[in-house]
Formats: C-alpha cells, sequence, structure tokens
C-alpha cells in the first residue's frame, strides 16, 4: 500500500507533516498484519483438530458460540478477546500468548505435548503422531 499523496491545506505546515507521517505508518502496520493474517486461524483450527474436533461446526457448540463464528475465526478473522478467553476457559492449560502470538511458553505441560510444543506456523512445525 501507498500513502495517500496529500496536499497540505493547512496553514500548519508541521501539523500536516505529522499527519502524513501517521498515516504511513497506519498503512505499514496494515501491511504487517496482512502479511501475518493467517497464523491465528491457522492455531485455532489447528487446536480444535488435535483436541479430536474433526467438524467445525461441533467445535462450535462445544464453545457454545455459533458455527458461523467460529467458522470466521477459522477463515482469517480476527479472533475476539472473548472467544480466546472462552477457549481458555473451557480448555485447560491454553494461554492467550499461544492463541495470538503463537508463544508456546505459557501452555500447560500436557497441552504443550497435544500441540507439539511448538506452533504452526514455524517452518520447522512438525505435528506429533
Amino acid at each position: 500500500m501507498q500513502a495517500p499523496k496529500n496536499q497540505c491545506l493547512s496553514k500548519n505546515k508541521l501539523k500536516c507533516k505529522a499527519n502524513q507521517l501517521i498515516t504511513r505508518v497506519m498503512l505499514e502496520i496494515a501491511d504487517m498484519i496482512d502479511r501475518k493474517k493467517g497464523a491465528t486461524s491457522r492455531r485455532l483450527k489447528f487446536l480444535r483438530e488435535r483436541l479430536g474436533y474433526r467438524k467445525p461446526g461441533r467445535f462450535a457448540d462445544y464453545l457454545g458460540i455459533s458455527a458461523a463464528r467460529w467458522s470466521n475465526v477459522e477463515n482469517g478473522f480476527p479472533c475476539s478477546l472473548k472467544i480466546a478467553q472462552l477457549l481458555r476457559k473451557k480448555i485447560a492449560g491454553l494461554d492467550l500468548d499461544w492463541i495470538y502470538y503463537g508463544d508456546p511458553t505459557g501452555l500447560s505441560e500436557r497441552m504443550a505435548k497435544l500441540l507439539g510444543e511448538q506452533p504452526p506456523g514455524d517452518e520447522n512445525f512438525k505435528p506429533p503422531k
């Protein structure tokens, strides 16, 4: 993405330059998010499968949310804090840092073993057999 080429219409050029810089930074952040898009979705789909739920709808029922809402999460929409906290409440040993960032350090030992201790998204990841 490219930052729009805004003309400084304001008399305060410093304020105008600051706004252009903020716009550029926001666009760069959006690009970074796009590159990582899907990592959380892949982790959560992997979690569902490792817990033995072959069908997303059944897992959504277990969580007490609609199948469409869970489908959105697995298809790349952001995982809301409400859903992440629900997952953590329903699934012992799960950690928010693993859900959002793939950091396995906060997982319980049992959950780390179930997930193979290394979250998907890492090039070297191989699920346990």
